[in-house]
């Protein structure tokens, strides 16, 4: 899957940091730096440079958003939208995915109060 960027997203402090740390674990997997073919986010089960399989990035996210307390309509926001919408990220999004997003809180609220 490739994803296509609308504008310049601004990097947080952690955000760099946190790909620093992709950049050295695929150094310390393959023996090189990542070149610009090779995904960042690899599988590190691979014997070569592979992308991670999207469902297991899916389960890793859902366990993280879990392990950090989410709220549950996130979650199963995400669940439906293969998306977390922020403040932050919603200017790169179409107005289509925010929809999509917005729809799926609602879902959820629905479903959860039982009407």
């Amino acid at each position: 899957m490739t994803l296509k960027c609308r504008g310049v997203i601004p990097l947080t402090p952690e955000v760099v940091a946190a790909l620093k740390d992709l950049r050295d674990a695929f150094t310390r997997k393959f023996g090189r730096p990542p070149g610009p073919d090779d995904p960042l986010f690899f599988n590190p089960d691979a014997d070569a440079p592979r992308p991670v399989p999207l469902d297991r990035a899916h389960r890793e996210t859902k366990k993280l958003l879990v392990a950090s307390g989410a709220p549950p309509e996130i979650i199963y926001a995400f669940e439906k939208t293969g998306r977390i919408v922020t403040e932050q990220n919603k200017q790169f999004l179409t107005k289509a995915e925010i929809r999509e997003w917005k729809g799926a809180i609602r879902q959820f609220r629905r479903i959860s109060s039982g009407a």
